[in-house]
């Protein structure tokens, strides 16, 4: 919602410019290219490794790693940390909460969710805050 409100407020004060096109195009990349290394990496998630039923439904074995949920968390955060400092900060922290959920849920490894963090910081440091 916080993301949608971004889109939206920056789009009624410059237009459908290229402001609006970056705070598409940077996180959508990101998760695309995420998503190919995490098919190439294919790491097993918690449930299929231990005998523990997970909190979240997941039908689909592997690729637990690295976690999108969190890397579009975050690298919506930051995206949120450009238009306003305060807001990205609590998005950030969100975040955080977020992985700790998907693991408490059993559905990723703490590994998981601190390598999404790490990929949405740094490609939104990246592309955003430079």
């Amino acid at each position: 919602m916080i993301y949608l409100t971004l889109l939206a407020i920056t789009y009624l004060q410059q237009g459908l410019g290229e402001q609006v096109l970056i705070y598409v195009f940077i996180p959508a990349s990101g998760f695309v290219i995420l998503s190919f290394l995490r098919k190439k990496i294919n790491a097993p998630r918690p449930y299929e490794e231990w005998d523990i039923k997970p909190l979240l439904d997941r039908d689909s074995p592997g690729q637990s790693m690295p976690s999108r949920h969190v890397f579009s968390a975050t690298i919506i955060s930051v995206a949120c940390m450009h238009a306003s400092l305060t807001m990205g900060m609590i998005c950030l922290t969100l975040s955080a909460f977020l992985g700790l959920v998907r693991v408490l849920g059993g559905v990723h490894y703490p590994k998981d969710v601190l390598v999404g963090y790490a990929c949405g910081l740094v490609w939104g440091v990246i592309f955003f805050l430079f």
